[in-house]
């Protein structure tokens, strides 16, 4: 009997357990056994059924029922089983791709390279604020707000003027703070949630491996929704992420995100535009160095 011909044995628990969680453990076996484990060797829906049938001929679940929670665990983060998009098949996650997917801290990396790194990213999100109708636009990073404290410095401002008849009526700030990953995203999710003192709308940004944006973790939606901040991510292929995000970030080409721009930025959640506290505002402003209209009216112009 062929490896596709031979038929397995369910384990004694399988009966007990729920019938997505039955479609689980039968694609998750199979797509091992037959070693699909990267898009390179991903099957289509079709033949992973199939698969499931000729390893597993007793298993229970109607076809039906097994297309609708395969569509189901491949957008869950809790899982290994994966398809990165439409027309792409399925393929089970390797354990360092799952740990990419839900954001586990990596080693520790110098600090120096990893604000290199995350600089690469700022013309690329600073597009997509520009693309969003905010006309004055500055890279903030570099600021070290004693006034604001700690997180007090967001990556990328935008600042958009409101105004009736010429006159300035209010001012609308946006804030970018920009990652490399979504690595250790429980904690560093929080310095764009402290930018709200002072930000109308305030965004986390990363890149992600394009075919890992169906696995990222559930929880960042629920997070976003809670703190009310949006959610920007880069999808990059696999090789160019890792060039990204490589060790050696001393040498990282500036040219590796060349082929990348705003649209392909994914609003993963929105940020709804709330009320600043006035005091914080105008703190922030003076850490611009806006003391005046004319000021604001000059700062971030694109020349």
């Amino acid at each position: 009997m062929s490896k596709k011909e031979e038929r397995l044995s369910l384990p004694n628990e399988y009966s007990d357990i729920d019938k997505i969680d039955q479609v689980k453990f039968l694609a998750t076996d199979v797509l091992t056994r037959e070693k699909k484990d990267s898009p390179e060797k991903a099957i289509s829906g079709s033949e992973l059924v199939e698969l499931i049938n000729q390893y597993y001929p007793d298993h229970g679940v109607n076809t039906n029922t097994l297309w609708q929670y395969l569509s189901v665990l491949a957008n869950s983060s809790d899982n290994p089983i994966n398809k990165p998009g439409r027309n792409k098949g399925f393929y089970v996650l390797s354990k360092t791709e799952s740990k990419a997917g839900l954001g586990i801290e990596p080693e520790q990396e110098d600090e120096s390279h990893r604000i290199q790194r995350e600089k690469l990213l700022y013309p690329i999100f600073s597009q997509w604020l520009l693309g969003k109708g905010v006309k004055r636009i500055k890279d903030t990073s570099s600021g070290r707000n004693q006034d604001l404290g700690t997180w007090g410095n967001p990556d990328i401002t935008g600042i958009i003027i409101r105004e009736v008849m010429g006159n300035l009526q209010d001012i609308e700030i946006n804030t970018l703070e920009i990652k490399t990953s979504i690595s250790n995203w429980k904690y560093s999710i929080f310095e764009a949630v402290a930018h709200k003192r002072f930000s109308n709308r305030s965004y986390y940004c990363f890149a992600h491996p394009e075919n890992l944006i169906p696995k990222i973790d559930d929880d960042l939606r629920y997070y976003a929704e809670i703190y009310d901040i949006g959610i920007l991510i880069l999808p990059l292929e696999d090789k160019i992420y890792k060039k990204l995000t490589s060790e050696k970030g001393s040498e990282i080409n500036s040219n590796v995100l060349t082929e990348y721009s705003a649209t392909d930025i994914i609003e993963y959640f929105s940020a709804k535009k709330d009320n600043t506290h006035l005091h914080f505002r105008d703190r922030f402003l003076k850490a611009l160095n806006i003391n005046t209209e004319g000021e604001l009216r000059e700062w971030g112009v694109l020349r």
